[in-house]
């Protein structure tokens, strides 16, 4: 069971104490300030995770003339009632076209996107504060991993009395969202493109036109220290995203190593193994208690060559240390864990280099560029 994001009250003090950690780590600038308070300001009074975000969103996108809407609304709660009948009276022929669907895009080698679970309802039921998905298994709809069940006239009469109590999961969510806002394209993430493309069956099954699904637009910040770290590498933001630059560092490491560390050591390990071993024979009457110290000495030489080596290469790569932090920054701002900026990087720290209007300018810009920018990669310096 998890509790809706439009009922998880944010804790007040817990949010500023976050915040103040969150800034402590970044450096001052003409934009902390006001950038701080503001953020600190709309945790001084209660709200819900919907509202803090759209708050922000809000202010982030402040005269481009987004619109947000709470799907968790009341009033939108009871456009959907119809929508939530046919799902709750179609619900063995909704599985069944989702799982027609999933295992054809799966059969193409596209993967699982969507846990294929048969008994999925696709359908979550409120409850106290939580939400419940729903499973229909013989016949009865019930709580997944729950002990409660309704039948179709139960649900059904539910509904009726108080939509509130509905929402959709992953696969019902797309279908909902074009019956209350049609529209001719829906601009996908990665993540979306994937699941999307196995409920075309769905949406025909509620007599619907599947929209044309377009990948969205990918953005990269980057950094006038990064750009100058990409002329100095010979490499591109493209090359950086694609694959990363621990392949390029090895390659870099190798070419400005004058020495051929791990040849050096196994020639002079073999020559104090062999050493040890005419040092040995030198001693042939010593029996057991002569084999045990000739191996320990053995190991502890060995060991002793590892630990040289160990520190001859750390003293190599402290030689190229400056080399080594510009392959590492670069990667860390524009992969950073193998991801994708935008996936895993808070956008704080680049409002308080760059300014709160940051998003606002980078909008501007391409509003006036007419070349279309479905499923591009998008660099901005900085």
């Amino acid at each position: 069971m998890k509790v809706p994001a439009s009922e998880r009250v944010i804790d007040q003090e817990s949010g500023k104490q976050l915040l103040k950690e969150v800034f402590q780590f970044l450096k001052e600038t003409p934009h902390t300030v006001k950038l701080y308070e503001e953020l600190l300001q709309d945790l001084r009074k209660e709200t819900n995770y919907v509202d803090w975000f759209a708050t922000l969103i809000h202010r982030l996108f402040r005269g481009t003339g987004l619109i947000l809407m709470d799907a968790g609304d009341g009033a939108i709660r009871e456009l959907e009632k119809p929508f939530f009948q046919r799902l709750i009276e179609n619900n063995d022929m909704v599985r069944g076209a989702f799982m027609e669907g999933a295992t054809s895009f799966q059969e193409a080698g596209f993967g699982v996107p969507i846990d294929m679970d048969k008994n999925n309802a696709h359908l979550f039921f409120h409850v106290h504060g939580q939400r419940i998905l729903l499973e229909k298994v013989d016949g009865r709809f019930r709580e997944k991993n729950g002990k409660k069940s309704w039948t179709e006239q139960e649900l059904s009469t539910l509904l009726e009395k108080d939509p509130s109590l509905f929402s959709n999961n992953v696969v019902t969510r797309p279908i909902m969202q074009d019956y209350v806002l049609p529209v001719i394209s829906f601009i996908a993430g990665p993540g979306e493109l994937k699941y999307w493309g196995v409920l075309k069956g769905v949406f025909h099954l509620f007599e619907m036109t599947m929209p044309l699904v377009s990948p969205r637009v990918h953005i990269s910040f980057i950094s006038r220290r990064t750009e100058k770290n990409l002329h100095w590498l010979e490499t591109t933001p493209k090359t950086v995203l694609e694959r990363g630059m621990q392949q390029e560092k090895e390659m870099w490491l190798k070419r400005n190593n004058p020495y051929d560390v791990d040849g050096i050591f196994h020639e002079a390990r073999e020559s104090v193994v062999t050493s040890l071993a005419n040092l040995s024979k030198s001693f042939p009457d010593m029996g057991k208690s002569g084999e045990q110290l000739h191996a320990k000495f053995e190991n502890h030489f060995l060991n002793t060559m590892l630990e040289y080596e160990k520190g001859m290469n750390k003293l190599i790569r402290k030689r190229n240390e400056a080399g080594i932090l510009k392959f590492d920054e670069t990667e860390i701002e524009l992969r950073p864990n193998g991801h994708l900026q935008e996936r895993y990087l808070n956008i704080i720290p680049f409002l308080n280099m760059h300014g709160e209007d940051l998003i606002q300018r980078v909008v501007d810009r391409i509003s006036t560029d007419e070349t279309p920018l479905y499923g591009k990669e998008l660099y901005i310096y900085l």
